[in-house]
């Protein structure tokens, strides 16, 4: 009787590990999608990033702003105290302003065209990634298993003889 798994291997027809990412083993577990659901994973992962990136670009923002009110306050504070002296911090905080407006300036000019897709591909891309990934994991969790199980089986076969 013959207990071990007996493949690890992606279903036929689906893209193997090799054409998913041959040097890349982050990827590794897209083998386990046929096309179609590797798309919907793709245009899902495109949606974070848009989404991720948008957000990184408000954050932007508000540093520009933050640091326009932070040069803004030092230059009150030193026309009350003339002693102090402060034009390195503001030109330290307009120096950061110009360099955050040139990035802000370049991601905005620079923008990516949205996949086609639709809220569905952000749920079933979520589901496709667990799928895969838990796919990945039980593949190597199986191989270990059938890697343990014979050295077992040999040592069964020896105590009985």
């Amino acid at each position: 009787e013959n207990t071990s798994i007996s493949s690890t291997q992606p279903p036929s027809g689906m893209a193997s590990a090799a054409q998913v990412s041959k040097d890349n083993q982050a990827f590794e577990h897209l083998q386990w999608l046929c096309p179609k659901d590797q798309q919907v994973l793709y245009r899902a992962e495109c949606n974070a990033a848009l989404k991720e990136e948008k957000r990184l670009l408000t954050e932007m923002e508000n540093a520009m702003l933050a640091h326009q009110r932070a040069m803004g306050h030092c230059q009150v504070v030193s026309e009350t105290d003339r002693t102090w002296f402060t034009l390195d911090v503001q030109d330290s905080h307009a120096k950061h302003v110009q360099l955050l407006a040139t990035m802000l300036q370049e991601l905005q000019e620079s923008a990516m065209p949205i996949p086609e897709g639709d809220l569905g591909d952000t749920i079933f891309g979520n589901i496709y990634s667990s799928y895969a990934q838990t796919a990945q994991v039980t593949a190597r969790a199986a191989a270990g298993l059938s890697e343990r199980t014979v050295p077992v089986q040999a040592m069964r076969s020896s105590a009985r003889s």
